[in-house]
C-alpha cells in the first residue's frame, strides 16, 4: 500500500510543481518524455504514459493520465508492475502552497497490479521509491482523502504455485500520510466468487511496523476472515504477527469451482448457524438424491478457527488454535498447531487433539436410525483424508482423540499419524479402542483405488468382546451394557478396498487357543468369498457365551433399526446364489457352549448356485455327532441332487445345544423336560430332481427319538421360489415307549416324566398331511397312549394373513394335570388323577379361533359351551360361555397359583406360611395368564362349589378380564336354603395380588349351615350374612393374613339343638338341697354329667344381630348374647381365618329370681373349622363349686353354734369366717386347674 501510494503521489507532485511555473497555453503532451523521465527518477522504475495528459487548472486543478505503466522490477513494460487505463486527481492548491499535498480525490480506472514473491520471501515492490536526486520533490505531508479504484485487477505470483488473481476490484482508500494510517474498503471477485475486504492500519513506525485490522468476507460461503496484528518489513520480507479468526457456515461450497449464483447473506454466528442447520429431517439427513452417502462438506453447518498466527510469504504458523465444527447439529471442538510452508512444494504439518469427536455426525447423520455402518463412516473419512492430501505436496497429520462416536457406539484412545506420500497417504500409526474394549492397530498405505480408498498394510485387533465387536461392525446398535467375555486376537496382512477384503497370513487366538488361515472377499458380477481356517484347538465358549450359536452373531431385538440390506426377506442361499463361496475348516478340537468338545472337518462350496458339501463332520464322543455330504445343483432355484445327514445327540446338554442351533426358542432349549428326547439318533436323506420347470423333492427321516422309532417321508413338487404353492404329501410316525417325547418341541412344559411314568405300554404319535399349503391341506395328527390321547383331523391352509384351520380336535386323559400344560397352564394339585375329555369343532383364520360344540367331562361331570378368541391384535380378546353339572371355584382359581415354582422361590417371596390351613395353597401367584388378555366369561352350573361346606345350587358366574385383572361381576345362586350373591376382583400388585370380595346371604337355614360345616344340624332358624373384605399379599395365605373389613350375622328366632340350660338349673337345685360338702370326685362327676347333658336338649333364642370385623386375617364378633327363657348366654368369638381356627367362649347365666345367686356356666368351643365335627365343648364349673362349698360351710357353722356337746365354748364366728376364706382359696385354685384342663383339651382337639 505504501509503495503504491508513493508512486501515485510522486507522479502528481512532479506535474503540479511544473503547473504553476508554466503558461496555461503549454501542451503538456509535448513534455511527456520529460514527465516520464522525472517520474522514473522519483519512482525508481521506468514509467510510460502512452495516452494523453489532461490538465485543468480552474476552477480547481485536475490532472489525468491515460494508459500509464510502471515497469516491472527488471525494467520491462511488457508485463508492467502497474498499469491503468487512466489516473485522475483533484488537488487542493491551497494546501500545496503550504508544502502539503492534499488530494481530494484520486481515481484509477481499470488498474492492474502485479505482485510477485521471490524464493527468498521478498516482493517485487521493495525497490520502489525516489532516489537521492528526486528526494526534494517529495513533500513531507501528503493527505489522500479518497483513492478510488474501479475495474481493478491484482495478480499475486509465487514460483511453482498458480497465480492468485483478484478481479473487478471496486473500492476506496484513504491515507492521512504516506506512512499511514490507511483505510481500505473494496469488493472484488476471486475465482468467480464475489468477496469484500475492509482494512485499517495504524501509522507506520520508523522500524517499518504498523498495526493492521482486516475483515475479509466471502458471501457465497457465508465466511469471514479476520486479522488483527502487526505487519513488519514490507520492503524486505513482509511478516504478520497477530490473531486469526475464521468463521464459515456454508462448507458445502468448499472445493466447488462453479461460478457464484448471486450474493449470499451475511455470515451468521455459531448460534444462528446452529439454528439454521437445525435437526435434519429424515429426507435430508444421510443420503443424497442418488442414494450416496454425504461427506463432511455436506454434514457440517458451521466452522470456526481462531488462534495466534505468524505468517510470511514463505509460510505460516497457527499455534494453540481452536477449531469448532458444527456437524449435524452437534459441535466438535479440536485444538492444535498447524505449520504451512508456501514454498514449492507446498507443505503442511498439523497436530490436532480433541476430547470428543462424533464421526457419525461428521460423516453421516444425527438420527440414530439413519446412521451408516462403521465401515461406511471409515470409508468416507478415508476419502476425505485422500482429498485433502492431494492438495498438499508434503504434509503430516497427527490426531489424538480421547473418545469418538463411531457406528452408533463409543471408540476411545484414537491415535492417528498420517503423512502424504507419492500421491497417497502413509499411515504411520493407528491405534484405537473399539466397542467391547477391543483394541485395533494398523500401519501401511492409503491410496485412491478404482472404486474408493485402498488400504494395504499389517493390521491387528485384540480384546475380550468379540461379539460386541462383530455386532457393532454389522450395525447392531443395541449392544451397550451387554457383558461379553473371552480374550481374542487377530493379525494379518490386510488389503482393503471398496470391493475387496484380503486377510493373508492371518494368525489369531481365542480364549488362549490359536488358529491360522486366510480370508478373501472380492466384489463383482460374481462375488468371491474364500475362507480357510485351521486350528489344533479352538475355544469359542467364552466368545459365544450362553446364547445359541447362530443367535450370538445375529442383531439383537433392539437393533432392528440397523441398516437393512437390499436382500431383506430372502434366504442366505438366495443372496449368495450368484456368488462363489469356498470354505475349508479344520479344527482338531472345537469347544462350543453347552456341547462336549469335538473335532470339526468341513469343506463346502457354493458356485453359481450349486451347493457342494464335500464333507461336514463334527464328532464329540459320547455327546453329539453330525455327519453329512452331498451335492445339489441350482439349490436356490430348481434344486437337483442329494444331501445325506446323520445326527446323534446323547445328552441333555447336547439336545439343548441342538435345539438352539436349529432355531427353537429358550422355552424349548431350557425346558427341564427336554431330556425326554434323549437318546436322539436321526438320519436324513434329501433327494431332489427336476421335472420340467419344477422340483420334485423328497425328505426321508428315520431313527430314534427318546427311545421310540421315528419314520417320516415328506414329498414336495413345485417351484423353490413358491414353496406354499407346492404339492406336498407327508406321512410319519413315532412309535415306542415314549412317542409323546417329541411334543416337548411344541409344549415345553408338558410333564414328560409323569407322562412317561403313567403311560405304561407303547404308544404312537402320527402325522399325515396332503395338499397345497396355499390352497388346502387335509390331514390328521394324533397321539395315542394309555394315559393321554390327542387328535386333530381337518383341513388347513397357509394364507397371507396367517394359518387357516377347520376341523375336529379332541383330548382324553386319565389325569387332567397332563393336559393343562398343553394350554400353557400350571396344573393345580386338584387336577391330579382327575379324568378329563374335551372335544370341539375348531375354526381358525386371520388370528381368530372359534371353538364350537365344546363338550367335556371332568370326573364324569359334563360341560358344554362355546369359546371365541381373537389374537389378531396386541391383546387377545375372548368370549367364553359354558354350562356344567358341577364347577369348583377353588379349582378354577387354582390356575392363578404358581404350583410349579420351587419352594425356595416361595420362601424368598415370603409366600409360605407354616401356620396356614391346607385349604390356602402356600405358593405365589401366577397372574401372567391375565396379561395381554381381555374378555368375558359366563358360567352356569347346577352345583357351584366355593369350598367343601359351601355348595351353591343353580350357580351363575359372570366375570371379565381387563388390564391384567380378573373381576367377578356377579356370582349368584342358592346356599344353605337362602339366596347368595357375591362379587370380587383379583388384580396384580407387584409380585403378588390384591383381593376385594363382597358376599351376601339372605334367609339361610342354620340347620343347613351347621350340617354342612359340622356334619350334623346343630341349630334351626333363619339367618342373614353379609361381609365386605379386602387384602393384599404374595400368596393366598398372605392375602388372608392381610384381610380387613366388616360384616354382620343376623339370627332370627331359633334353637340350638345340641345345647341346653337344664344342667345349670339342675346344679343350682342340687346345691340348694344338699347339706354335705362336695368332694373333688363328686364335683368331677357333676362336671362330666354337665358335659354329657349339655348336648341333650334344646336352647331356644330370640332374634339377635352379631356384628363382626376383620383385621389382619382375624374375624372378631362384637360381644353379644343369646337370650332364652330364664337364661342368657354371653358370646365372645374369634376366628383365625389363616389357620381356620375357632375360639369361642360362652357364659350361660340363669336370669330367674331363684337362680340369681348361681354363678355362670362357662362353655368353650375351640378347634379347627375345617374339621368342625371334632370340636367338643369344654365346660368350666369352678365358680359353681366355689359357691356350693362356701354355702355348705356357713350352714355347718350355724348348726355347730346351736349345739354344745363338749360343755365348753362354741366355735367363734371368727373361726368360721377363717374356714370360709380357706374354702374360697381352694375353690379359686380348683377353678384355675379346670381352666388349664380346658385349654389343654382345646389344644389337643386342634
Amino acid at each position: 500500500m505504501n509503495s503504491l501510494l508513493l508512486t501515485l503521489t510522486a507522479l502528481f507532485i512532479l506535474v503540479l510543481s511544473a503547473l504553476f511555473a508554466a503558461p496555461l497555453f503549454i501542451d503538456w503532451n509535448d513534455y511527456r518524455p520529460a514527465i516520464e523521465a522525472q517520474m522514473t527518477k522519483l519512482i525508481g522504475r521506468p514509467v510510460k504514459v502512452e495516452g494523453q495528459v489532461h490538465l485543468v487548472v480552474l476552477p480547481a486543478p485536475q490532472l489525468k493520465f491515460d494508459n500509464i505503466k510502471v515497469a516491472s522490477a527488471n525494467g520491462s513494460l511488457d508485463t508492467p508492475f502497474l498499469e491503468a487505463k487512466s489516473l485522475e486527481a483533484k488537488i487542493d492548491v491551497g494546501t500545496l502552497l503550504t508544502g502539503k499535498v492534499e488530494a481530494h480525490q484520486l481515481t484509477m480506472i481499470d488498474p492492474t497490479l502485479r505482485l510477485r514473491l521471490d524464493g527468498a520471501g521478498g516482493g517485487n515492490w521493495g525497490d520502489i521509491g525516489p532516489g537521492q536526486a528526486g528526494g526534494s520533490f517529495v513533500p513531507k505531508d501528503v493527505l489522500l482523502d479518497s483513492v478510488r479504484v474501479t475495474g481493478g485487477t491484482v495478480k499475486i505470483q509465487m514460483d511453482g504455485v498458480p497465480a492468485f488473481v483478484f478481479t473487478d476490484i471496486d473500492g476506496e482508500a484513504s491515507a492521512a500520510s504516506l506512512a499511514g494510517p490507511y483505510k481500505v474498503s473494496a469488493s472484488y471477485d476471486f475465482k468467480g466468487r464475489p468477496q469484500s475486504i475492509r482494512l485499517s492500519t495504524g501509522a507506520m513506525g520508523r522500524s517499518g511496523q504498523f498495526r493492521m485490522k482486516t475483515v475479509l468476507r466471502d458471501p457465497d460461503r457465508s465466511a469471514s476472515y479476520q486479522l488483527d496484528g502487526v505487519v513488519s518489513s514490507l520492503r524486505a520480507i513482509p511478516s504478520y504477527d497477530g490473531s486469526f479468526l475464521l468463521r464459515m457456515s456454508k462448507l458445502d461450497a468448499l472445493g466447488v469451482d462453479e461460478p457464484a449464483q448471486g450474493d449470499g447473506a451475511p455470515m451468521p454466528g455459531p448460534e444462528a448457524a446452529a439454528r439454521q442447520s437445525g435437526a435434519p429431517d429424515d429426507a435430508a439427513v444421510l443420503p443424497n438424491g442418488d442414494g450416496s452417502l454425504r461427506d463432511l462438506r455436506e454434514t457440517a453447518s458451521y466452522l470456526e478457527v481462531k488462534g495466534p498466527l505468524k505468517a510470511t510469504p514463505d509460510g505460516a504458523q497457527l499455534t494453540d488454535f481452536e477449531l469448532t465444527l458444527h456437524a449435524s447439529g452437534r459441535p466438535q471442538i479440536l485444538k492444535g498447531d498447524v505449520a504451512l510452508d508456501f514454498r514449492p512444494p507446498f507443505k503442511a504439518d498439523a497436530k490436532l487433539a480433541a476430547r470428543w469427536i462424533d464421526f457419525d455426525a461428521l460423516f453421516g447423520a444425527s438420527a440414530a436410525e439413519d446412521r451408516p455402518s462403521p465401515a461406511a463412516v471409515v470409508r468416507m473419512f478415508a476419502d476425505w483424508v485422500l482429498d485433502e492430501a492431494a492438495k498438499v505436496s508434503e504434509g503430516t497429520l497427527s490426531l489424538d482423540v480421547e473418545q469418538a462416536g463411531l457406528g452408533g457406539d463409543l471408540a476411545g484412545g484414537l491415535n492417528l499419524k498420517l503423512a502424504s506420500a507419492d500421491g497417497g497417504v502413509a499411515i504411520e500409526q493407528l491405534n484405537a479402542t473399539l466397542p467391547g474394549e477391543n483394541r485395533v492397530s494398523a500401519s501401511g498405505s492409503l491410496r485412491k483405488g478404482e472404486s474408493g480408498p485402498l488400504f494395504k498394510g499389517p493390521a491387528k485387533i485384540d480384546g475380550s468382546g468379540l461379539r460386541a465387536l462383530t455386532r457393532w461392525a454389522a450395525g447392531d446398535r443395541a449392544i451397550t451394557g451387554q457383558a461379553f467375555v473371552g480374550d481374542f486376537s487377530l493379525s494379518a496382512d490386510a488389503s482393503i478396498s471398496e470391493g475387496e477384503v484380503v486377510l493373508a497370513n492371518a494368525n489369531g487366538a481365542v480364549s488362549g487357543t490359536k488358529f491360522g488361515g486366510s480370508f478373501l472377499y472380492r466384489a463383482g458380477e460374481t462375488n468371491l468369498i474364500r475362507v480357510d481356517l485351521k486350528s489344533d484347538r479352538l475355544d469359542l465358549r467364552e466368545a459365544l457365551g450362553g446364547e445359541p450359536i447362530w443367535g450370538a452373531w445375529l442383531p439383537s431385538e433392539e437393533g432392528k433399526s440397523a441398516p437393512q440390506s437390499a436382500s431383506d426377506g430372502t434366504s442366505l442361499l438366495e443372496q449368495l446364489r450368484d456368488d462363489q463361496v469356498h470354505a475349508s475348516l479344520e479344527i482338531g478340537e472345537l469347544l462350543l457352549p453347552s456341547i462336549a468338545p469335538g473335532r470339526l472337518d468341513a469343506r463346502f462350496s457354493l458356485d453359481g448356485g450349486d451347493l457342494d458339501v464335500q464333507s461336514l463332520a463334527f464328532i464329540a464322543p459320547g455327546a453329539l455327532t453330525l455327519d453329512g455330504k452331498g451335492r445339489v445343483v441350482s439349490v436356490a432355484e430348481a434344486p437337483s441332487g442329494q444331501i445325506d445327514l446323520s445326527l446323534q445327540a446323547q445328552s441333555t446338554e447336547s439336545l439343548r445345544a441342538l435345539t438352539g442351533l436349529v432355531g427353537f426358542g429358550d422355552r424349548v432349549a431350557k425346558s427341564k423336560h427336554l431330556a425326554a428326547l434323549a437318546p436322539f439318533d436321526i438320519r436324513a436323506a434329501l433327494v431332489a430332481g427336476r421335472d420340467g420347470a419344477t422340483t420334485d423333492a423328497s425328505l426321508e427321516l428315520s431313527g430314534k427319538v427318546g427311545g421310540s422309532d421315528l419314520a417320516l417321508m415328506a414329498k414336495a413338487k413345485g417351484a423353490v421360489a413358491a414353496p406354499r404353492d407346492a404339492e406336498i404329501d407327508i406321512i410319519g410316525s413315532v412309535t415306542g415307549d415314549r412317542p409323546q417325547a417329541l411334543l416337548v418341541l411344541m409344549f415345553p412344559d408338558l410333564p414328560q416324566d409323569r407322562l412317561a411314568e403313567a403311560a405304561g405300554a407303547q404308544g404312537t404319535l402320527s402325522l399325515q398331511v396332503k395338499g397345497i399349503p396355499s390352497q388346502k391341506l387335509s390331514g390328521r395328527s394324533a397321539l395315542e397312549t394309555e394315559v393321554l390321547q390327542l387328535e386333530f383331523e381337518g383341513n388347513g391352509a397357509l394364507k397371507d394373513d396367517g394359518t387357516m384351520l377347520n376341523g375336529y380336535a379332541a383330548v382324553w386323559t386319565e389325569d387332567a394335570s397332563l393336559a393343562l400344560p398343553l394350554l400353557g397352564l400350571d396344573p393345580p394339585p386338584s387336577a391330579h388323577g382327575v379324568p378329563l375329555s374335551v372335544s370341539a369343532n375348531v375354526a381358525s383364520e386371520s388370528g381368530k379361533v372359534d371353538l364350537e360344540q365344546v363338550k367335556a367331562t371332568v370326573s364324569d361331570e359334563p360341560i358344554e359351551g362355546v369359546a371365541n378368541f381373537d389374537r389378531s391384535g396386541d391383546v387377545t380378546t375372548f368370549d367364553i360361555t359354558a354350562r356344567a353339572e358341577r364347577i369348583s371355584l377353588p379349582a378354577v382359581m387354582g390356575l392363578f397359583v404358581a404350583w410349579e415354582r420351587a419352594e425356595s422361590t416361595e420362601d424368598m417371596l415370603g409366600a409360605v406360611d407354616g401356620d396356614a390351613a391346607p385349604v390356602w395353597p402356600a405358593r405365589g401367584f401366577a397372574l401372567g395368564l391375565l396379561d395381554d388378555a381381555e374378555g368375558t366369561l359366563s358360567l352356569s352350573t347346577k352345583t357351584l362349589s366355593l369350598g367343601k361346606p359351601f355348595q351353591v345350587s343353580g350357580g351363575k358366574i359372570k366375570a371379565k378380564v381387563d388390564r391384567g385383572s380378573l373381576t367377578v361381576e356377579s356370582l349368584d345362586g342358592q346356599l344353605f336354603g337362602g339366596t347368595f350373591a357375591g362379587s370380587g376382583a383379583l388384580a396384580p400388585r407387584g409380585s403378588g395380588a390384591a383381593l376385594t370380595a363382597k358376599a351376601e346371604l339372605k334367609q339361610g337355614s342354620l340347620a343347613a349351615l351347621s350340617a354342612a360345616v359340622a356334619g350334623a344340624p346343630l341349630a334351626t332358624g333363619p339367618f342373614d350374612l353379609s361381609v365386605d373384605v379386602t387384602g393384599e399379599g404374595l400368596s393366598p395365605p398372605g392375602i388372608v393374613a392381610d384381610l380387613g373389613g366388616k360384616g354382620a350375622l343376623t339370627l332370627g328366632a331359633g334353637e340350638l339343638t345340641s345345647f341346653t340350660a337344664a344342667p345349670l338349673r339342675q346344679i343350682a337345685a342340687k346345691a340348694a338341697a344338699s347339706n354335705v360338702v362336695a368332694t373333688k370326685e363328686q364335683i368331677d362327676a357333676d362336671a362330666e354329667a354337665i358335659r354329657g347333658e349339655l348336648k341333650q336338649g334344646r336352647y331356644a333364642f330370640a332374634p339377635v344381630t352379631l356384628d363382626f370385623d376383620v383385621k389382619n386375617g382375624t374375624l372378631r364378633f362384637a360381644p353379644a348374647s343369646l337370650a332364652s327363657k330364664g337364661v342368657e348366654t354371653a358370646l365372645e368369638t374369634y376366628v383365625d381365618l389363616v389357620g381356620l381356627k375357632l375360639d369361642s367362649e360362652w357364659q350361660m347365666r340363669l336370669t330367674s329370681a331363684e337362680g340369681a345367686n348361681v354363678p355362670p356356666l362357662t362353655v368353650v368351643f375351640a378347634g379347627p373349622l375345617d374339621d368342625a365335627g371334632t370340636i367338643a365343648p369344654t365346660v368350666g364349673t369352678a365358680a359353681i363349686e366355689n359357691k356350693l362349698t362356701i354355702d355348705r360351710l356357713r350352714d355347718d357353722v350355724e348348726r355347730l353354734e346351736s349345739l354344745d356337746l363338749s360343755g365348753g365354748q362354741a366355735p367363734s364366728a371368727a373361726a368360721a369366717d377363717a374356714e370360709a376364706a380357706d374354702a374360697q382359696k381352694a375353690a379359686a385354685a380348683k377353678k384355675a386347674a379346670v381352666a388349664a384342663e380346658a385349654k389343654a383339651a382345646a389344644e389337643k382337639a386342634e
